[in-house]
């Protein structure tokens, strides 16, 4: 399906969306493993929310869906029959845990996988697992893994990634075994999972490493951040932990939040975001537009139905965008396609290393970065570990598509929001299926919509 996407001309006052992605992924998993009924509201009303659903009724999970809310019976003893075979065809995500989950049930299965899954992400979950005795077998070819059911291990790695697939599948493991897993992050990534796992009131101890500064050998007239250890963070989950029962409302989507402050900021709109999550992954891509000069005021913390939320006012005004910094653009890893097009719009040449991991995980997201960007005329090389894009200081608009990452079609989006005239959209059932809240606003030619509710000032 293509479609016109014609500049925005204002943003609606209030608008209600559905819940986060990731933690509505990892709610409903989490869910699976209470021994009683859980109620999940305002769940996101994208696609993998479905899959994720059908994956969960595969292996007879009791589940009633009514809307953008879910009752489901879990089961602490929840039971994998040999031999079974399963399919997951949505994102990264909650494959990542369905894997550990699958790792941990112990059984002899099967597990066919999307094509939009890079074979590389499957195999760095396999291999980590088989370093640490468990026997699987993954036929990338076939997009299958092969469970062969292994005795259930304690683990105890390191990770060095920016991003947190490796990480959810060891926790997901880790509940579903009943073994406890210590995990040792060279770099913070971003927290959905453990955000999730507290909610359902399950036991996870993290250590966060403080830095010191110590006077440079090189210069004793500067000092410079050091750390006694190799890692950053340290997750510990104690073994024999069991998901609680409870009802929960998902906070406001995050990948939307980023939309809509990036829509802001090129369109230089006061807003205000209400009911976001506080996990890191908010949190890093605010600092990077604090960095950047932008004002974002979080105010109004709180808990509400088993999570941390805040609100956000993000005052841009009429200031210019300047160059990516490089060091928050790695620690907003998640939020890249965003960043790209802010990159754009800026006036300087932007270069964005050590974001290579994106290759190994994803297919060939660069590419598709760059590609976008051109059809806007923005120059964009590629290098082996990121991009450099040469901003234009605005943005024209283009053709844009097909994709194949939900979150690259939402960036260029953004970008056909306020380009200077209209925009082609070339598979625009990417957005429709995802984010299906934007579709009806974009044909009436107004705003998209953002996390929980979105305010003018």
């Amino acid at each position: 399906m293509n479609k016109t996407i014609l500049p925005l001309k204002k943003i609606p006052e209030v608008i209600p969306l559905g819940g986060d992605y990731c933690l509505t992924q990892s709610a409903l998993l989490l869910a699976a493993l209470s021994d009683r009924q859980t109620i999940i509201h305002n769940i996101d009303p994208g696609v993998d929310t479905d899959k994720t659903i059908e994956f969960l009724r595969s292996i007879d999970l009791y589940l009633e869906r009514d809307g953008l809310t879910v009752k489901i019976k879990g089961s602490e003893n929840l039971v994998i029959p040999d031999n079974s075979c399963f399919a997951y065809t949505g994102g990264l995500y909650p494959l990542s845990m369905i894997m550990g989950f699958l790792f941990g049930f112990n059984k002899s299965c099967t597990l066919e996988y999307s094509d939009n899954i890079n074979p590389d992400a499957v195999d760095k979950i396999v291999e980590e697992f088989n370093l640490n005795g468990i026997d699987v077998h993954h036929l990338a070819d076939e997009k299958k893994v092969l469970f062969r059911g292994s005795p259930k291990l304690s683990m105890e790695t390191s990770l060095t990634g920016s991003l947190p697939h490796l990480k959810n599948a060891l926790l997901s493991y880790g509940l579903a075994s009943g073994r406890p897993v210590t995990i040792r992050e060279r770099t913070k990534t971003c927290n959905f999972l453990e955000t999730a796992l507290r909610t359902f009131n399950v036991e996870v101890i993290t250590h966060h490493v403080k830095p010191e500064w110590r006077p440079d050998p090189l210069d004793p007239r500067r000092k410079i951040r050091t750390y006694d250890v190799s890692f950053r963070k340290e997750i510990i989950l104690p073994g024999n932990q069991h998901p609680a029962p409870c009802e929960v409302k998902i906070p406001g989507d995050s990948c939307l939040a980023a939309a809509v402050s990036t829509l802001a900021v090129l369109s230089h709109n006061k807003i205000t975001l209400k009911n976001l999550s506080s996990a890191e992954s908010n949190l890093k891509f605010l600092n990077l537009l604090k960095s950047m000069g932008f004002n974002c005021n979080i105010s109004n913390k709180r808990h509400e139905y088993g999570f941390s939320v805040f609100d956000l006012k993000l005052n841009p005004g009429r200031t210019k965008i300047k160059k990516i910094p490089k060091e928050k653009a790695v620690e907003a890893l998640d939020n890249i396609p965003f960043i790209a097009i802010l990159a754009a719009a800026g006036a300087e040449t932007s270069v964005i290393r050590n974001i290579g991991e994106l290759e190994t995980w994803y297919i060939n997201p660069f590419a598709e970065i760059s590609r976008n960007l051109n059809a806007m005329g923005v120059k964009c090389g590629l290098l082996d570990d990121g991009l450099v894009i040469q901003g234009k200081g605005l943005i024209a608009g283009g053709d844009f598509g097909p994709f194949r990452y939900p979150q690259i079609a939402l960036g260029f989006l953004v970008a056909a929001l306020v380009g200077q005239e209209g925009s082609g959209f070339m598979g625009f059932e990417i957005i429709h299926e995802n984010f299906p809240d934007i579709v009806p606003l974009i044909d009436k030619k107004a705003a998209p919509v953002t996390a929980g509710e979105i305010d003018n000032d």
